[in-house]
């Protein structure tokens, strides 16, 4: 998959060195999207600089990135001295930027505006982009920790928030403006195998309380008020989504539509196969999704994924979310299996008062 040496570097950057003591097959990429980014390998001693650079805060260059050693376990196999590691993606030194004040009370912000608020006249050369149309929401207590937390914020505030990096180049993206589909496909049977489908019911929203835009005289155009999928709500309960404030809006309705354009109305599908194809999956990708076998096939979205770059005998594993539609295919699937079960038990049924009309019993414990 990647045929680039990743490097080891002084965190001052007056050295960098190939790695040359990477036991290849060992280094592991894990990503997932909003919560994960790492890589993991061991290194055994060759004697060489790159080896002696292997300490806790040093950096590994690894396709372009770069990596804060984190976690390093020193051991001996087979008489040689080793090295585990685990390093993560340099955004997470964002940690290192700390917001000591705290604004009181519950104020409206936009995205750009918890980026400001937490990234602005940083000193280690972080910079931030939005690329969407977010609306602007509340948030109480913001501030009092740091960057790397206020990172976090936007993503519960924003559900729909995707947030990237290129090194120390953060970028917010709208969901609607990262995902894409590049015509790839995941097919049981040809390119994946193992495949586990689970739902998650703790993340759907079928409700928001609203609150839109004032005038001139600081008066609200229109009353807050609670927005709901009743049906949605009558099948699985109430899960609320919280406060949704945006400024923008001076009309109820079209408040309201905004707001239902964001509802989870079931419980969302996840997805984890093990990918047999030799190329790096790509994050936030929609893929065709087939289970020939039980009729399932449907658009997922690539969320999370971890390979071993310089080693395809090993297996990728990649996890999936679904989309509404993928969703009802989904139910819709377990529906006409739970049909063909009942019908094959109807027919059962039959067949044993068939049989008890004739004179004749089954014993269950195996005797004629």
């Amino acid at each position: 998959m990647n045929n680039m040496i990743p490097k080891v570097k002084a965190r001052n950057g007056t050295q960098i060195e190939p790695m040359s003591c990477l036991i290849f097959n060992s280094f592991e990429y894990d990503v997932q999207v909003n919560t994960q980014r790492q890589i993991s390998f061991v290194a055994s001693d060759d004697h060489s600089l790159a080896y002696r650079l292997i300490q806790e805060n040093n950096l590994v260059e690894f396709d372009g990135q770069d990596y804060i050693i984190e976690q390093i376990n020193r051991g001996y196999v087979n008489g040689y001295a080793t090295v585990s590691v685990t390093a993560l993606h340099i955004y997470t030194d964002s940690n290192r930027i700390i917001k000591y004040e705290q604004n009181s009370g519950v104020k409206t912000y936009s995205v750009q505006d918890v980026l400001n608020f937490y990234f602005s006249g940083n000193r280690l050369g972080f910079t931030t982009q939005v690329v969407g149309d977010f609306p602007k929401k509340q948030i109480e207590g913001l501030g009092g920790n740091s960057a790397f937390e206020g990172l976090a914020k936007i993503v519960s505030t924003w559900p729909d928030a995707v947030i990237d990096h290129d090194n120390k180049k953060i970028v917010v993206y709208q969901h609607s403006q990262k995902v894409k589909h590049r015509g790839n496909r995941l097919s049981y049977g040809h390119n994946s195998d193992n495949i586990s489908l689970s739902t998650d019911i703790s993340q759907m929203i079928n409700s928001y309380y609203v609150e839109g835009g004032r005038n001139d005289k600081d008066k609200p155009y229109f009353p807050a008020h609670l927005v709901k999928d009743e049906a949605s709500i009558a099948k699985y309960g109430e899960w609320p989504g919280g406060i949704l404030s945006d400024d923008r809006f001076h009309n109820a309705q079209e408040i309201d539509d905004y707001a239902r354009s964001h509802f989870i109305l079931d419980p969302p599908l996840n997805i984890t196969v093990d990918y047999k194809g030799h190329e790096q999956p790509t994050l936030n990708e929609l893929k065709r999704f087939e289970i020939i076998e039980s009729g399932y096939v449907t658009d997922v979205e690539v969320v999370g994924f971890s390979c071993f770059p310089y080693d395809p005998s090993q297996t990728t594993k990649v996890t999936l979310n679904s989309l509404r539609k993928t969703i009802l295919d989904y139910f819709n699937v377990q529906r006409k299996q739970q049909k063909v079960v009942a019908y094959d038990s109807q027919q059962i049924n039959q067949q044993i008062k068939n049989t008890l009309n004739q004179g004749l019993a089954w014993d269950w414990r195996g005797n004629e």
